[in-house]
């Protein structure tokens, strides 16, 4: 698995959050004997080899992934600070940052 959603925000230091579980991302063909307790969020999904990257020794969700992720999850004014962050950063393109910007609103609109 790879550390992933709030935690990856966090680790690319994208935004000022504070998240309360490390967050990870396992395949979704890997079964775990148990939960991984109180403190870790699990998420599953099958990452595409462009959506992982490293930093150092820790491997987590891509820029572009880690945001994508997030739209939902936590409050939008991290996510817009995380997309103008990225974008100044020069991390995600221009059109990237609007596609994200755009699903952003979508789900506002929900």
């Amino acid at each position: 698995g790879v550390i992933s959603h709030d935690s990856a925000l966090l680790v690319h230091e994208l935004c000022d959050i504070n998240p309360t579980h490390v967050h990870l991302t396992i395949p979704t063909s890997y079964r775990m004997s148990r939960a991984g307790g109180e403190r870790y969020s699990i998420h599953r999904a099958d990452l595409e080899p462009e959506e992982i990257t490293r930093i150092g020794a820790v491997t987590l969700t891509s820029i572009r992934r880690t945001i994508a992720d997030s739209v939902g999850s936590i409050p939008d004014y991290l996510v817009h600070q995380a997309l103008d962050t990225a974008r100044d950063r020069g991390a995600i393109r221009p059109a990237e940052r609007d596609e994200l910007t755009d699903r952003l609103q979508r789900e506002l609109v929900k």
